[in-house]
């Protein structure tokens, strides 16, 4: 059985309690005016309100129309629907980041990098739960793949879907891949996400037709892969394109020399919470 959103349930039990509330009002007022003075005293207001009405010109009577439809729109969407979107609770659970002790990456030029698997720490409805809200707030996305926490979107690209990498990994493995940035796309280009100097996210690029239309393959962290638009995934930052001369996008994998530090050999640990690891 889904998950059921108490906060959009709460909200249509309250738009069908004020329709009772106005129908029974309504009920109420053909009680009143039923007797003969409230009837005659309700014609009076009403015909002495339709003079003064009549008498406004049409500019104005539409003008107050406006004015009202903007105030009730405005009034409706600050404290209805806002609030809803605002206050729907998050899952709690957290993903921990497992640095692979026996492996590590090494770009064209020999810098070697750390690779890293996740694991989520909570129940599995939880993650299923954030993973549907992360769809309904992007919009139209397409999913490829369910939740995986064994890579991350750099390692989805870098790596095959087989591990995680780092984000401050991600302009060293640019440079030293020689990728140059692009204005003309072309499928599978690279798609990096800049906030200020910071590399927030990576994707594909799967598809550009002449109308301008971009679509880009994407891992959201430890979740699920998607087919996107370049504004519709969760993270910072803006997207420039970029592209190399090389065959694909992958690092090369290779043991872990017998020289390497006891730092780079040990388990690490970091335990984040997933929406942090998200914040748009």
């Amino acid at each position: 059985m889904p998950p059921v959103d108490l906060d959009l349930l709460n909200l249509s039990l309250l738009i069908v309690a004020l329709l009772a509330a106005a129908i029974a009002a309504v009920l109420l007022l053909i009680e009143f005016i039923s007797r003969q003075w409230l009837a005659a005293l309700g014609l009076r207001a009403c015909a002495a309100t339709w003079a003064i009405v009549r008498r406004l010109p049409r500019k104005a009577i539409w003008a107050v129309a406006l004015v009202f439809s903007v105030l009730a729109a405005r009034w409706l969407a600050s404290e209805v629907l806002v609030p809803h979107n605002q206050t729907g609770t998050r899952p709690t659970f957290s993903v921990q980041d497992d640095l692979v002790a026996h492996l590590e990456a090494v770009t064209d030029l020999g810098t070697r990098m750390p690779l890293y698997h996740s694991r989520f720490y909570g129940p599995a409805a939880e993650v299923s739960l954030y993973t549907i809200q992360l769809e309904a707030e992007q919009g139209q996305v397409i999913r490829l793949y369910d939740a995986n926490p064994v890579c991350n979107c750099h390692g989805w690209v870098f790596t095959g879907g087989e591990f995680a990498l780092r984000d401050f990994d991600v302009p060293t493995i640019l440079t030293e891949h020689g990728y140059f940035e692009v204005q003309e796309l072309q499928p599978n280009d690279l798609a990096v996400y800049f906030d200020g100097s910071h590399v927030t996210h990576t994707g594909l690029v799967r598809l550009v037709d002449a109308s301008g239309l971009i679509v880009i393959e994407s891992k959201w962290g430890p979740f699920g892969v998607y087919l996107h638009p370049p504004y519709g995934q969760p993270f910072a930052g803006t997207c420039k394109y970029f592209r190399s001369h090389r065959s694909d996008h992958t690092l090369a994998i290779h043991p872990i020399s017998s020289g390497a530090s006891d730092t780079d050999s040990a388990i690490t640990r970091a335990t984040r919470r997933c929406d942090e690891s998200l914040a748009p």
